[in-house]
């Protein structure tokens, strides 16, 4: 490169500055892809167990009210509901259901003024008013009820009858049925979409999801998976665009795109880490409130953080005997049922 008009020793420190200024600006732009690339980066996260609270046999469901000051197990074998406080992680209150009777799952209204409990024995959904625990309905179901979900302004709760194949529709100001859905053999969770147009039906014997529409109480699909293997809890991502399915015989997390009805991938231990201790085998999973981890519990005891975009586990802790199901609630702190320890046990 040549210089017209400036003298030979003038061009030899052009050049020297202008290598110069070629390298500062390199190291910049280098130093500001380190700086990007750990913003970015998905952050480690340290798990710890804060609490182990002992409630009642063989607890399954769980949810948190909805100011999350308190939890609510339903205990399976004893037939009662347990009433943690959030605060001092204590059992403050035991709502008995039916000593006789097999509790499966439990859910509160958005006013947190309705309890509402399956109880598969009985065949029944008992409802109990919030906060003394007095039972105001029995409401018939079918057979073998579970899962439930509330439609999007609380006027439904979808109850998921698993031994008689349909999914009962509740007016939860009467407390009578409006319609029973028939839907693919075994069904096990349903999980409602945001805009409550749509909900989302697991099978945990035809490896298939049922949409239902939630104004015709009918099915308008059916999502064919590709697995063959039993398909059980289930979340929705916020903004509804995907769903997160348990598959606990092939120990991996199935992702359904919902606008095209499509499995997109799996999420599974093996695909990060092949350390035992990471084994999955999902049992329930929650999303974080921005959508952007989530959280898998499973029979094996530990409880997963899954970074979503990444696609990297963040933690993983063994925590408790045959983790059943799992709360999330507004600040990451998990509870979590431990049906082998007659026990909930409190994540941060």
């Amino acid at each position: 490169m040549t210089y017209l008009g400036f003298p030979a020793k003038q061009q030899h420190e052009f050049r020297q500055l202008l290598r110069q200024w070629w390298l500062a600006a390199g190291l910049l732009l280098l130093g500001i892809g380190l700086i990007l690339a750990l913003l970015f980066a998905p952050q480690p996260l340290s798990l710890t167990l804060t609490a182990t609270i002992p409630v009642g046999q063989e607890p399954l469901g769980i949810t948190l009210s909805p100011d999350h000051s308190q939890v609510y197990v339903a205990n399976a074998q004893s037939g009662t509901v347990s009433v943690i406080d959030t605060a001092s992680h204590t059992v403050v209150h035991t709502i008995t259901v039916n000593p006789q009777g097999r509790l499966n799952s439990v859910i509160i209204s958005s006013d947190g003024a309705t309890l509402y409990v399956t109880d598969a024995k009985s065949r029944t959904v008992e409802v109990f008013r919030l906060p003394d625990g007095q039972r105001t309905a029995t409401i018939p179901v079918r057979l073998f009820p579970q899962g439930m979900a509330f439609s999007s302004d609380g006027r439904e709760l979808y109850v998921v009858n698993s031994a008689s194949n349909n999914v009962s529709v509740i007016d939860t100001t009467s407390h009578t049925l409006l319609a029973n859905i028939a839907v693919n053999e075994r069904p096990y969770a349903i999980v409602m979409a945001p805009d409550g147009q749509r909900a989302y039906v697991t099978s945990s014997q035809t490896h298939s999801i049922t949409v239902l529409d939630t104004a015709q109480h009918a099915v308008v699909e059916t999502i064919m998976l590709d697995t063959m293997s039993r398909l059980t809890n289930a979340a929705i991502s916020p903004d509804g665009k995907h769903l997160y399915i348990c598959d606990a015989i092939s120990n991996s997390i199935v992702v359904v795109d919902t606008a095209s009805s499509t499995q997109t991938h799996t999420l599974s231990a093996a695909q990060f880490d092949d350390r035992s201790d990471l084994e999955f085998s999902p049992t329930d999973v929650a999303l974080s409130a921005d959508g952007t981890r989530l959280y898998a519990v499973g029979r094996t005891g530990y409880v997963s953080v899954i970074d979503l975009e990444q696609q990297t586990i963040l933690a993983s802790l063994e925590v408790g005997k045959d983790l059943r199901q799992i709360a999330l609630s507004s600040d990451g702190t998990a509870y979590m049922t431990s049906f082998g320890n007659n026990s909930v046990r409190v994540v941060q």
